[in-house]
């Protein structure tokens, strides 16, 4: 696996948890909703290739928003809109967005110290310049 890349690995119905990589090193792990034919505010989104967009979240927190065939950064004719890389350790913290934890916990769906997985992630992202995140 070369670049971004987040693996999605474990799924339920309610939830699922991946791995994002960098060239093959593991970062962090990840949380998002199931697929729910890409619904908006409850589904996760679509495997592909996004760009990544810079973008301030809550006005205080740097992190990225996904640009793709469906997902665009801000309301347009696209399906979706504003599903970002943010902070979450349960499901029902998100909207369709991306969380980021450093430990899973798998039978439960949840992931845990996020806002250390989260700059992680983001320190990546920014030092190494990426652009895009490959989903699978």
């Amino acid at each position: 696996m070369t670049g971004l890349v987040l693996e999605r690995q474990e799924f339920s119905r309610d939830w699922i948890i991946g791995t994002f990589y960098y060239d093959g090193e593991f970062i962090c792990y990840s949380l998002e909703r199931p697929w729910l034919n890409n619904k908006p505010n409850e589904s996760c989104v679509p495997e592909g290739e996004y760009e990544l967009k810079y973008h301030r979240y809550k006005g205080r927190l740097d992190t990225f928003a996904l640009i793709g065939e469906t997902v665009s950064h801000f309301p347009s004719d696209k399906q979706r809109n504003l599903i970002l890389i943010h902070p979450a350790n349960q499901v029902h913290e998100l909207q369709g967005c991306i969380a980021t934890g450093t430990t899973k916990l798998s039978g439960e769906g949840r992931i845990v110290k996020s806002l250390d997985a989260h700059k992680k992630l983001m320190n990546v992202i920014l030092t190494k310049n990426i652009n895009n995140l490959s989903i699978l």
